[in-house]
């Protein structure tokens, strides 16, 4: 798709993606960057819609699953406290020396396509779609491959505690 039907499309339905995503998120500065994602995605996306009315509700459902997965997120955040997250896994850069060593140590053990998932989220700060699609996996498999890695990082956390 090119640039000038992004236009376009933008200028007949980014209003529409922007009050879905405020409606859903209930931050504008969260549905302005929601609905920038919405439109990234299209230009990603090389789609061709051969009526508006097709490209109207692709753009509503992309901006609704973004806005779930950005609940998701917050949500999961929200929930786990900085004491919960061990001391090894943390938002990159690593602070302390032991803990990149820790982490380089973690992420040789495993599969490269799940190092690679840990380090475009972890340490890019990718987002779980970002993650998702530079890995050429689901949402979901992000996700999974993340809690395998914070729970098994806080296992050898306690491991060497004790």
């Amino acid at each position: 798709m090119k640039p000038s039907e992004v236009e376009r499309l933008y200028g007949l339905f980014g209003h529409q993606v922007y009050v879905r995503c405020c409606y859903l998120l209930r931050e504008k500065p969260a549905a302005m960057d929601a609905t920038q994602d919405v439109f990234t995605a299209l230009l990603e996306r090389f789609l061709t819609f051969p009526d508006d009315g097709r490209a109207a509700a692709w753009l509503r459902r992309v901006a609704t699953n973004k806005c779930l997965n950005e609940l998701r997120r917050r949500r999961y955040w929200q929930s786990r406290s900085v004491e919960d997250t061990p001391d090894a896994v943390q938002v990159a850069p690593f602070p302390f020396l032991e803990d990149r060593l820790l982490v380089a140590q973690l992420l040789a053990e495993i599969p490269a396509k799940k190092a690679s998932i840990i380090v475009s989220y972890f340490m890019e700060g990718r987002t779980l779609d970002e993650a998702a699609i530079d890995n050429g996996c689901s949402v979901p498999t992000v996700r999974r491959t993340i809690t395998a890695f914070v729970d098994k990082s806080a296992a050898r956390v306690r491991e060497d505690k004790s």
